[in-house]
């Protein structure tokens, strides 16, 4: 009975450490992610203006962005699908997306200052931070954040397929911050979910993997949502 009631008062720091192991491993997943991304994505800009001859960049790197875009697709499918598999294993998947991403967004270390960059990604880590601080301290269900957020992105999409006819820069401006304020909420749910699944105890590999995925592209989505407001303000 001793053993029992002392099993019983460590209990809830067992489930703590391992919850705590589980979001270990999620965001470290997520990191190598970033950085796979940010190297790929400067190797490839290096390649294409200082290596490749330039006759020959333009139709070979349009067509490397062409098929890391349909990679993604496909990735994005294997990803979803192959967590609820048994047996499989979504690393391969996981590392094919962040070398794909980095080949689109090598387009920014072509098209974009380098203090630029720098600044984007300061900001993007500070607004990043501060949506993960709510999500993972919140002790309400933000559900709800999901909803709005989906619903703002779903809209975004909506007007700036009206936007892509009637090219209103107004209207570019009301897209591009209800695109963002959706990936802001979207992060807030995001983490509060994966620390919901680091409390219940079902941690796997395979499901960190996927929660390391959803953070990575929330990172990255922002990363280019700032990097657009910014362009856009600089233009101006």
């Amino acid at each position: 009975m001793q053993t029992l009631n002392n099993y019983r008062t460590y209990e809830p720091e067992v489930q703590s450490a391992t919850g705590s192991k589980f979001l270990g491993t999620v965001f470290g997943y997520a990191a190598i992610g970033f950085l796979v991304t940010a190297a790929v994505a400067l190797l490839t800009g290096y390649l294409f203006t200082s290596v490749i001859p330039i006759d020959v960049a333009s139709d070979t790197y349009l067509g490397l962005i062409i098929g890391a875009s349909i990679l993604q697709i496909v990735l994005i499918f294997w990803i979803t699908f192959g967590v609820f598999r048994r047996g499989g294993n979504l690393i391969i998947p996981f590392a094919l997306f962040t070398i794909a991403m980095g080949i689109l967004l090598s387009a920014l270390t072509l098209t974009m200052d380098w203090y630029l960059i720098g600044m984007t990604f300061g900001l993007t880590c500070l607004v990043f931070g501060a949506m993960a601080a709510v999500g993972y301290f919140s002790k309400v269900n933000l559900s709800g954040l999901l909803i709005v957020g989906m619903g703002l992105l779903i809209g975004s999409i909506f007007l700036s397929l009206i936007n892509w006819f009637i090219g209103s820069d107004q209207l570019g401006w009301i897209v591009t911050f209800a695109s963002f304020g959706a990936i802001m909420l979207i992060t807030a749910f995001d983490v509060w979910r994966i620390r919901r699944i680091s409390e219940s105890g079902q941690a796997s590999k395979n499901l960190a993997l996927y929660c390391a995925f959803n953070i990575y592209i929330d990172f990255i989505y922002m990363f280019m949502r700032i990097a657009m407001i910014l362009s856009r303000v600089r233009r101006r």
